[in-house]
């Protein structure tokens, strides 16, 4: 089976209980932030059943969003939009690098890789 993996920061969520519906693989705090950073692993079946849930979870307040990837697609998930995307897919990934910035994002933190 192929999966999905990705991290999310706690601090962009709306409620914890989100993580509960992924497979928690590492949990750890940024030295640098403060934030706490959760690597997660969704099987692929159940990508387009979790998406909904990510995004809706996802503070409409402050610049987040969530970065997964099953090594050919890359799926951006913002509060408001839903990008995916085949990782060659440079066009498709300056749009969501200039969504991203729209929402005040800086470009060094759009680095889809």
């Amino acid at each position: 089976m192929t999966y999905y993996t990705g991290m999310i920061i706690k601090e962009s969520i709306k409620d914890e209980k989100l993580l509960k519906n992924f497979d928690v693989t590492e949990e750890q705090t940024s030295d640098t932030s403060g934030w706490h950073i959760v690597n997660i692993r969704i099987p692929s079946p159940y990508i387009g059943l979790v998406l909904p849930s990510i995004q809706y979870e996802l503070n409409e307040e402050g610049r987040w969003y969530v970065q997964l990837s099953n090594g050919m697609e890359r799926i951006i998930v913002f509060a408001k939009k839903v990008f995916r995307f085949s990782r060659w897919d440079v066009a498709a990934q300056e749009a969501a690098r200039t969504y991203g910035t729209s929402l005040g994002i800086s470009t060094k933190y759009l680095r889809f890789t």
